[in-house]
């Protein structure tokens, strides 16, 4: 993914906006927020600022599951901006 937003980073105009859609996960109920990790990594290629804005929550129909994880999932847009 790095290598994926620094070359995002490389083709952008400056003052322009990457924009993501994704989700986090929780496999085996290790909670990994990939929305704060791709803004970091952004933050890593040279992008000056990271905005997140959750979408909706996920996973809420699986709560009776015993078999599934008890944290809470979101979908979120992450905008990467580029100064």
């Amino acid at each position: 993914m790095f290598l994926i937003i620094s070359e995002v980073y490389r083709v952008l105009k400056n003052s322009a906006l990457a924009v993501f859609v994704l989700g986090d996960s929780a496999p085996y109920g290790v909670h990994i927020p990939t929305d704060d990790l791709i803004g970091k990594l952004g933050l890593g290629a040279g992008f000056a600022d990271y905005r997140i804005r959750v979408l909706r929550t996920r996973g809420d129909k699986w709560k009776k599951n015993p078999q599934r994880h008890d944290v809470q999932l979101r979908e979120s847009i992450i905008t990467l901006v580029k100064a």
